[in-house]
């Protein structure tokens, strides 16, 4: 399996842009942006992505098992990079994630607040839910 090449983009992570943009989390003018930056090239070879399901984090080495590696990378899941602080040695995941990679639909659904206005604050009172947030 490859980065985006001469081939072009890998199909994870075309199948995730079009996740993105269908589900709204993605506005359809950073599409060409978030095909051209893959997530993969900023991740590390050895890395944890969290299962929402399970609740869980596994491990995915690129250089073992690249296709595991690589649908972790093209998953709309966080990822964490380094456990206790770089202290965390081995493959289970360690006690405190302490650097991670966001799920990728957080970063485009905030990618559509506007910029240079504040986002409203809302008035909470127990008997009210929050809506909009």
């Amino acid at each position: 399996m490859t980065l985006t090449t001469g081939r072009g983009v890998r199909p994870g992570w075309r199948k995730l842009g079009g996740f993105l943009l269908e589900s709204g989390a993605m506005a359809p003018d950073w599409a060409q942006a978030f095909e051209a930056v893959d997530r993969a090239r900023f991740l590390p070879s050895v890395m944890w992505p969290y299962d929402m399901a399970t609740r869980t984090s596994s491990h995915v080495d690129r250089d073992a098992d690249p296709d595991a590696w690589y649908a972790a990378a093209d998953a709309d899941v966080p990822v964490t990079t380094q456990w206790d602080d770089g202290r965390h040695h081995g493959t289970a995941p360690g006690s405190v994630p302490t650097s991670s990679a966001s799920m990728p639909s957080v970063p485009a659904t905030a990618s559509q607040v506007p910029t240079g206005r504040p986002r409203p604050i809302p008035s909470i009172t127990a008997s009210e839910p929050l809506v909009g947030y």
